[in-house]
């Protein structure tokens, strides 16, 4: 009874102690990543579509679901408002803001908090969607591996925390549900395959599909993908039966979960079929010169110079891990060199990009799929690079100087940022090398990590300073956020005509956009990404000057359709 009682507890200790390890190893990212945001008192909402449109969705969402609920309270009657004129000329609550707000059950919170709190709420759980990522990675490694806690710390933190997160998920805050998702659908998968049950696959696809269409069906397709791979891994050609069988359970475990969802997920579908912003760009074979000469040194640097949304930025402990991959060739990781390779020739390429943004433009926002099998390398090189001989070492210091000869020349970019990274990666390795000469057993491991750290807090400096693109001072200080709010076009009319109880609509050249949501007004301006192509359709045909057909202010003046649109 002792052995299996001890047994038991072994895991549930492993379980603890990786979970302890990456929330401390998080908050200390976290404070070095955002330390310039701390200082100066800045939120993580950003000017811009961070203001104009999530900010903005948030706040609506948040009283949206107090409206509701006073309603039920008081009236015990459950209404939910379908549609509301203070979307441009009038829009679908649900296909309209699902993109950004609904669906997700984070923000279920901002219905608890109130107006003038909404900030400090939005701010936090843009950093718990980037440590609930890392959570569920190191969950996917621990049931792969069954290793020690560290390394898959390590693994954990290097998947959350690189250029993608440091912009696009600062900028969009749903740019992170797919990295939630992501490893959960893969441990999912995991569980499927080995009989076990299915039901983290399902409520994981449910969530998936409800809390953001888009970013569905990226990871619909690579959860595909990743589902073939493991079949290919686990049986040969003469076990194409029990394969078959296996993608058969994957797919219709998953087909439940999106049953589930189809209550949301399908009218947002719909809505996204009739889009028209999804067509009118050319598709080319090739990125411009530019990403090429780029992509190396952008590689382990922050920068959002590549283009097509490529943001890698890695940290510089992966550089060693990558080359032991390669130059410590074990059988069992055959596989994992292989979808390394394609994976990265899929970002060369725009091919890939193109499909995963539903045949539209090319763009690299699944990035952070990449970025997970990075993280997965450093996960399961750790070990390896712990113990390095002298001539591995030498090897990846060899190779080291290679990239940094090929990197350096070809960039057009400042260099500053590089060398850092390079003499990072440097250190690293000679640290590994060097480690059965410290005394004290546990030093070295701890050197390495203060190297880690310094890399994570190194590229996000360099990205949100003047040096790079002084990304930082575009966010909204918790000081102005409620001057904004209370300073609109839309309450200033508000104020102006509050004596008037009848319908109608302002317009202008200068207002600033989704400013009514909040004040409850009417206008013509609009700037969602999801729009009713009758609208887009009447923009074109009438010839304004719109942006673009999901961007839109003023009818350029005329007085027949202002009259026609109660202006």
């Amino acid at each position: 009874m002792k052995s299996k009682l001890t047994v038991r507890q072994k895991p549930m200790k492993n379980r603890s102690r990786l979970f302890l390890i990456y929330t401390a190893a998080f908050l200390l990212c976290a404070a070095g990543v955002y330390a310039c945001f701390i200082v100066k008192g800045r939120s993580l909402v950003v000017s811009g579509d961070g203001w104009k449109q999530h900010f903005t969705a948030f706040v609506y969402f948040g009283q949206y679901g107090r409206t509701v609920l006073r309603t039920l309270l008081t009236e015990h009657q459950l209404v939910l408002p379908q549609w509301n004129f203070s979307l441009g000329y009038g829009g679908d609550i649900l296909t309209t803001l699902h993109y950004y707000v609904i669906g997700d059950p984070l923000d279920l919170l901002s219905i608890a908090c109130p107006t003038r709190y909404a900030v400090y709420l939005y701010s936090f759980l843009s950093l718990f969607r980037l440590y609930l990522a890392g959570l569920g990675f190191g969950a996917f490694c621990r049931y792969k591996m069954q290793g020690a806690p560290l390394p898959v710390a390590v693994g954990s933190v290097c998947y959350v925390f690189f250029t993608y997160s440091f912009l696009l998920v600062a900028r969009h805050p749903f740019f992170a549900l797919p990295m939630v998702y992501l490893p959960l659908l893969f441990l999912g998968v995991e569980q499927v395959l080995a009989k076990r049950r299915p039901y983290l696959l399902i409520v994981t696809v449910f969530l998936a599909a409800v809390s953001n269409f888009y970013f569905f069906y990226m990871l619909a397709i690579i959860t595909a993908i990743y589902t073939v791979y493991r079949l290919c891994c686990l049986y040969d050609r003469h076990s194409a039966k029990q394969a078959v069988g296996g993608l058969l359970q994957v797919t219709l475990w998953a087909v439940v979960g999106a049953l589930m969802s189809a209550a949301i997920l399908l009218p947002v579908v719909l809505a996204f079929m009739n889009d028209t912003r999804t067509a009118g760009y050319q598709f080319n074979w090739f990125y411009d010169a530019k990403f090429y000469k780029n992509f190396l040194s952008t590689y382990f640097t922050s920068s959002g110079e590549l283009g097509s949304q490529t943001y890698l930025g890695f940290n510089a402990i992966a550089f060693p891990a990558i080359c032991l991959l390669f130059f410590k060739r074990k059988p069992e990781e055959k596989p994992m060199r292989i979808l390394f390779i394609l994976s990265t020739l899929l970002l060369l390429f725009p091919a890939f990009g193109w499909l995963l943004n539903g045949l539209s433009y090319a763009t690299n926002r699944w990035i952070w799929a990449y970025s997970l099998l990075v993280a997965y390398i450093v996960t399961t090189q750790w070990q390896k690079l712990r113990h390095i001989t002298v001539g591995q070492a030498a090897a990846c210091v060899g190779a080291l100087a290679l990239y940094s000869l090929l990197a350096i020349p070809l960039m057009t970019t400042d260099t500053r940022n590089i060398g850092v990274s390079v003499l990072l990666a440097f250190l690293i390795i000679v640290l590994c090398a060097l480690a059965p000469k410290f005394k004290k057993k546990h030093l070295a491991t701890a050197l390495v990590l203060v190297l880690v750290l310094t890399s994570f807090t190194g590229n996000a400096a360099y990205f949100y300073s003047n040096h790079c693109s002084d990304y930082a001072s575009k966010f909204v200080t918790y000081d102005q956020v409620s001057k904004k709010l209370k300073n609109t076009d839309a309450k200033k009319v508000k104020k102006a005509a509050k004596k008037d109880d009848s319908f109608y609509r302002y317009s202008g050249s200068n207002l600033v956009y989704n400013t009514d949501l909040l004040a409850k007004t009417h206008s013509t301006s609009f700037y969602w990404s999801l729009q009713n192509p009758n609208i887009a359709q009447f923009i074109n045909e009438t010839e304004l000057p719109a942006r673009e057909d999901y961007m839109y202010k003023d009818l350029n003046g005329s007085a027949a359709l202002q009259a026609l649109a109660g202006v």
